[in-house]
């Protein structure tokens, strides 16, 4: 129960279709409520639910253009599985530049292992720990939705979706270039011109939004980072 079904019946006909080709010319059918065979292709496909475990007599039956069939009846066994559960979601908020560590957690009732998986683009779960680790950078604040799965041994799924909130910081400017010790000469005008980058206010120019202040009695620094005396 609750893992997937697929199996593909085949049948041939003299007339129809003598080499199995499925040419459209023969039709599928079947007597159950499980599942609704592809009358043409023969593919059956579907999930069981734990509701429907147990062990059912099915007849398939194939007829061709001249109303001749055939039919096989067969015994479709449907074993208990209950899918893993989930039981400790991760940190729904992470911090732009600071290192991400969380853990989800899935039980299976019947104490199958349990795997995980992720569609996310920022991280790859532990399939075997559920652990969740990265670090996020200033592309990736906001709001991201991802799928997190718990799967049994037999392929049981059970599916949870995540809204991971990633919040900016303000991350501290930096002297580009720094500024190393000054030389002046004595009676000569000395002039200066400081830069500096901020991945926040100033990324791509220098300047742009930043605020320059000294705690020298000598000169004043302008509000572009100049200063003379």
């Amino acid at each position: 129960a609750n893992v997937r079904f697929s199996y593909v019946v085949n049948a041939t006909d003299e007339e129809d279709d003598p080499l199995g080709t499925k040419n459209g010319n023969l039709t599928f059918s079947d007597d159950t409520n499980l599942f609704n065979i592809d009358p043409i292709t023969g593919v059956i496909d579907f999930t069981p639910s734990e509701l429907q475990a147990g062990s059912y007599q099915v007849t398939i039956t194939v007829t061709d253009t001249g109303g001749g069939t055939d039919f096989e009846i067969i015994t479709v066994q449907i074993l208990p599985n209950l899918a893993p559960v989930f039981t400790v979601l991760p940190n729904l908020t992470a911090f732009e530049d600071i290192q991400y560590n969380s853990v989800t957690v899935a039980t299976d009732p019947d104490n199958d292992p349990v795997m995980y998986f992720d569609n996310s683009t920022l991280f790859d779960v532990g399939i075997m720990s559920g652990a969740i680790s990265f670090r996020p950078n200033i592309t990736d604040i906001g709001n991201h939705t991802f799928a997190l799965f718990a799967n049994d041994s037999f392929g049981a799924i059970t599916e949870q979706i995540i809204i991971l909130e990633v919040i900016s910081t303000n991350d501290l400017p930096q002297f580009n270039p720094s500024i190393s010790n000054l030389i002046v000469i004595e009676d000569s005008e000395f002039k200066f011109d400081i830069n500096a980058t901020d991945e926040e206010d100033a990324p791509l120019f220098e300047n742009e939004n930043l605020t320059y202040y000294s705690n020298s009695s000598w000169f004043n620094i302008s509000v572009n980072g100049y200063f003379n005396f």
